[in-house]
């Protein structure tokens, strides 16, 4: 097997350079994990002719190992990897996963682990008789995965070897966290994003001295417009209501010169006439560059708005209503109050038309009923 070329040969060094160079690109383009991968397997198999290499995966977990990147490696070797549990039964990668220690089996033939597994069946019957394990380390100690190089003939690293494997081991613990990152951030943007939906909330950036907005997406939905659009402030205007106008421009002009925090309610007249209210609040802060700018939330608040109207509409026509029953039952204590004097005035009067026409003519009963009468009148 053939050694690496020794690195103070300057055209070796150059090599190994451009190589490197290459790795980076690859990083700094944005191609996929899986290729970045690949590439740095054919480039140590570049330089060590006749191995194979091989990179798996621990997910985010940390439970299992996943099929990385293995080129040229046969795929019986990969299937009795891929999947399996992270701990020292699973072949010399999922030990130095499992140990964050590299693993270097010189010769298989006269190891005798992973035989209850199957593994070391597996990479004998695929002619490897030597394998090298290197565990990929994240910047808080966990493992990422592993490197591996696998020979046809038994085999140990000697110092070069080991330079080389360190060298591309770190590229591609570059190359797997960088792509974790990723995923977290789209997975966070997601989530974000989704909140905001669910909460009808857009956020926003504004720069005061150069009057560069920024908007999520859900501010752009909130105001109805394309999110290819640059947004202006001309933009925002056109959907300002017009009784407010000239309000909204005042209170941006203060925000301006005071650097002020803000909070408020304003209207929005959409291009179908419907009317939005939005609910704002913005805190000033600076940029790198030390000028004025404000992050801030827009919601929207049209249906609470609306809500808040029919509950105010139902409580003046609850009052209404009270007005009415406490003004029947007012009328009907009044009738009642009326009503006995009333009837007594008749009945007296009755009483006293009948004494005085009686051939007696009872003077002191038709003088009672008068008094009665008059007194009836009073109440």
């Amino acid at each position: 097997m053939d050694r690496p070329a020794d690195p103070t040969d300057g055209a070796a060094t150059a090599a190994m350079r451009a190589a490197e160079a290459h790795l980076l690109e690859l990083l700094a383009g944005g191609q996929r994990l899986a290729d970045v991968l690949a590439a740095i397997c054919h480039v140590v198999e570049e330089r060590l002719p006749g191995c194979h290499c091989s990179v798996v995966l621990v997910d985010e977990r940390g439970g299992r190992l996943a099929h990385g990147a293995a080129p040229t490696l046969a795929p019986a070797l990969i299937a009795a990897v891929d999947g399996q549990p992270v701990d020292g039964e699973c072949g010399p990668c999922g030990l130095a996963a499992q140990a964050m220690a590299q693993v270097i089996v010189s010769d298989l033939a006269m190891d005798h682990r992973w035989i209850r597994d199957g593994w070391r069946p597996t990479a004998l019957a695929a002619g490897v008789r030597a394998v090298w394990s290197t565990p990929i380390a994240a910047t808080t100690g966990r493992a990422l995965g592993a490197f591996a190089i696998y020979f046809p003939a038994p085999m140990t690293p000697g110092p070069d070897h080991q330079a080389l494997i360190a060298r591309f081991t770190h590229i591609a613990g570059i190359a797997i966290a960088r792509a974790h990152n990723e995923a977290a951030l789209r997975q966070s943007e997601l989530f974000f994003a989704e909140a905001q939906r669910l909460s009808a909330t857009g956020s926003f950036r504004w720069c005061v001295e150069t009057a560069a907005i920024t908007w999520s997406d859900e501010a752009y939905r909130i105001y109805g417009l394309d999110p290819a659009v640059p947004v202006t402030f001309a933009l925002v205007h056109s959907r300002i209501h017009p009784d407010e106008a000239a309000w909204f421009a005042d209170l941006l002009a203060r925000a301006a010169r005071d650097g002020d925090a803000l909070e408020f309610e304003h209207r929005l007249r959409m291009p179908d006439q419907s009317i939005k209210h939005l609910h704002v609040v913005a805190r000033p802060t600076r940029d790198a560059q030390g000028r004025l700018e404000y992050i801030g939330a827009v919601q929207d608040v049209t249906e609470r708005r609306r809500a808040a109207d029919a509950l105010d509409r139902l409580r003046t026509e609850l009052a209404r209503m009270n007005r009415v029953t406490t003004l029947g039952t007012l009328t009907a204590s009044i009738a009642h109050e009326v009503n006995q004097p009333l009837a007594g005035i008749i009945t007296n009067a009755g009483a006293l038309l009948r004494m005085l026409d009686d051939d007696t003519r009872d003077l002191g009963g038709a003088l009672q009923a008068a008094q009665r009468t008059i007194r009836d009148a009073r109440r």
